[in-house]
């Protein structure tokens, strides 16, 4: 928790504390805290300049370890890497590995994000039915969020 207030003001004093989460984890064999150590450590270095390295690492050894959950967020994560460096096909990529995990799981808002994801690529594709499409199934989960309204709004302009 620290680290992420932290990351808020202070990315390197973030990356203090989550590497320090990773090598107490790592010492004692705490398989589920080392990943989430490293997915933090990932989101730093996605804040920081769009790197990805080790939060594919992290999204590796979640699916390792049964944390399917985290690895759907993460997914979510690298497909908005893929739209800030314009590549519509890792960002697809991104959002359908996403989508199943999120449904088997009732994540609702996860699974509505990622659809918007994969509209956004159909988007920068040119492929309008398809964005529509991906538009349509996320609103038919009904989350209220005004920023999920405001993203599917934006796709059809």
């Amino acid at each position: 928790m620290l680290g992420r207030i932290a990351r808020n003001r202070d990315l390197a004093e973030a990356e203090t504390m989550f590497a320090r989460q990773l090598d107490v984890a790592a010492g004692h064999g705490l398989r589920l805290w080392a990943t989430r150590a490293t997915h933090e450590l990932g989101t730093l270095d996605l804040m920081r300049a769009n790197k990805t390295d080790r939060l594919a690492r992290a999204r590796e050894l979640a699916a390792e370890g049964g944390d399917l959950a985290t690895a759907a967020t993460i997914d979510l994560q690298l497909g908005g890497s893929g739209w800030l460096a314009l590549d519509a096909g890792a960002w697809l990529a991104a959002a359908l590995r996403c989508q199943p995990t999120a449904q088997r799981f009732h994540l609702d808002l996860l699974l509505a994000k990622a659809l918007l994801l994969e509209a956004a690529a159909h988007a920068f594709a040119g492929r309008r039915a398809a964005m529509e499409l991906a538009i349509a199934q996320a609103e038919r989960i009904g989350r209220p969020e005004a920023d999920l309204e405001a993203a599917a709004w934006a796709r059809r302009g």
